[in-house]
């Protein structure tokens, strides 16, 4: 394996798809408003309340990908050190990273042994869906590494 081919799959493509998934969770979760207020009637569907929909979530992506990036590599060398097969357990640890991170910034380190709210579960669809996107984008990768 030449060095450009071991730069790529080790170091690039794998930052790359990481920011993918951030905006692919950050765009669930913003989906999930931006059509709770267009039901609500806040809101018009317009070409540029989409476009300021796709813009806002690419923003908020960055943030995602920047709170998340401690846990999410230290979950992911987790994944590796024991092995398990990837895809799924991506999506998993996308969700687990999702959920805590607003239950921590939401209401605090006092609130660990509370029992989830429905802003965790939707901020875990997010991290599934991030996590998913991530596994996707990196190139399927699975053991052996």
């Amino acid at each position: 394996m030449n060095r450009t081919n071991w730069l790529w799959r080790r170091a690039l493509r794998p930052a790359l798809a990481y920011i993918v998934a951030a905006i692919v969770a950050a765009l669930a979760i913003a989906l999930f408003f931006y059509g709770l207020s267009l039901a609500e009637g806040g809101d018009e569907l317009t070409a540029q309340g989409v476009g300021s929909f796709l813009a806002i979530s690419g923003f908020l992506g960055l943030y995602v990908a920047a709170f998340a990036a401690i846990p999410t590599i230290i979950l992911v060398w987790l994944i590796r050190i024991v092995e398990l097969p990837r895809g799924w357990t991506d999506a998993v640890a996308g969700a687990i990273v999702g959920a805590t991170m607003i239950h921590l910034l939401a209401f605090g380190a006092s609130s660990i042994g509370e029992p989830p709210s429905p802003l965790n579960l939707l901020f875990a669809a997010g991290g599934l869906a991030g996590g998913l996107a991530y596994w996707l984008a990196a190139g399927k990768p699975r053991p052996p590494y």
